[in-house]
């Protein structure tokens, strides 16, 4: 811990390091607050919510995680939340949500939920935004103190999995 002196001369303690949220504790924590509001408005019943997603750990197809998972009916909404969305992210995304989809259909079960994908990031370049568009996953970006589903182009489909 390091230590410094206040204006009066008085000894203070900083807080350490490991402890300062990072930038994209913050990211996480901006999408957390109102996201199942926003899917709500978009027609999504959602009833639940839940953060920190892993799955398939020690299966052999391999492991997974997702930020945000929303429960929606018969739809699961999987979110991934990112400082600055790149489509690279995008494409991991993606590759994320079919996994997840093998990981629900395995030892021949069939899940019958339907997947959804969002990405979301304080940034976001244009052609990155139509690029995760272009490939059915919503998008959300930071929009004054919020952070905000973008609104999708017209004739938009959310790509179901």
């Amino acid at each position: 811990m390091i230590e410094q002196r206040d204006e009066t001369g008085q000894q203070k303690r900083r807080t350490p390091k490991w402890l300062r949220p990072t930038a994209q504790d913050v990211v996480h924590k901006m999408v957390e607050d109102d996201i199942d509001d926003q899917f709500r408005e978009l027609g999504y019943n959602i009833s639940s919510f839940c953060e920190d997603v892993k799955f398939g750990i020690g299966e052999p197809d391999g492991c997974g995680s997702f930020d945000f998972r929303l429960d929606a009916d018969n739809i699961l909404i999987l979110v991934d939340a990112n400082l600055a969305l790149k489509t690279s992210n995008v494409l991991y995304h993606i590759e994320q949500m079919e996994k997840f989809r093998s990981h629900l259909n395995r030892n021949g079960n069939v899940d019958p939920r339907q997947l959804i994908g969002a990405v979301a990031g304080f940034t976001a370049e244009a052609d990155v935004v139509d690029f995760a568009h272009a490939n059915g996953l919503y998008v959300i970006v930071q929009s004054g103190e919020t952070m905000e589903i973008i609104t999708s182009p017209e004739g938009f489909q959310a790509r179901k999995w």
